[in-house]
């Protein structure tokens, strides 16, 4: 946290990508604590805890977390007919409500496995053939590619890809591929360079 205010920050361009992308980070400790870091018009801004919980593309969380207090009142007593504020889309908008309003209504799991199959369900995953987006250049559609769900505290990891012709689910145990102990400065790791 000390050196954030020192991080030079901008959009950058990747090969095959129409749009500059902005990055924005979310960390997790061994605790569960969370950090989401977004790199905004007006600077670096950071959330944690509860509001830390749920991150999508733009717009930015601060925009994200004004409108779900308009409709998170509703969400404790919910039915299966509670307008939760999402309209079904893939935008951001929708699946960030989305995911908070599932999110909030997640039970203590009965074991690991069980906690990540109920985490796994709460993201909207933006369906492949989904018009979603039109970045101008050609590119109309965009699907949700992979999703991670990671116990922290087992290391059991199950990480799904799809996209065109490939559908793909693994399951592996990262501490038993890295160590339990693996830590890497997020300044050596190759995602600095971004």
């Amino acid at each position: 946290m000390k050196a954030l205010p020192s991080i030079e920050f901008a959009s950058i361009d990747m090969e095959g990508m129409p749009v500059e992308m902005k990055l924005h980070w979310s960390v997790t400790d061994k605790s569960g604590d969370r950090l989401v870091i977004e790199m905004d018009e007006d600077g670096i801004n950071t959330y944690r805890g509860e509001d830390a919980m749920v991150m999508t593309n733009d717009p930015s969380m601060k925009i994200q977390l004004e409108q779900l207090k308009e409709v998170e009142p509703h969400f404790k007593d919910a039915t299966r007919d509670t307008d939760y504020g999402s309209i079904g889309n893939g935008n951001s908008h929708s699946r960030f409500l989305h995911a908070n309003y599932f999110m909030s209504h997640l039970e203590q799991p009965t074991s690991i496995t069980n906690g990540m199959m109920k985490l796994s369900t709460v993201p909207f995953r933006v369906p492949v053939d989904a018009p979603y987006k039109d970045f101008g250049h050609g590119m109309s559609g965009y699907a949700t590619e992979y999703t991670i769900t990671q116990s922290l505290e087992t290391g059991d990891t199950v990480f799904e890809y799809n996209f065109d012709e490939n559908w793909n689910t693994v399951q592996f145990n990262v501490y038993d591929m890295m160590g339990k102990d693996f830590r890497m400065p997020l300044d050596k790791s190759y995602m600095a360079k971004f």
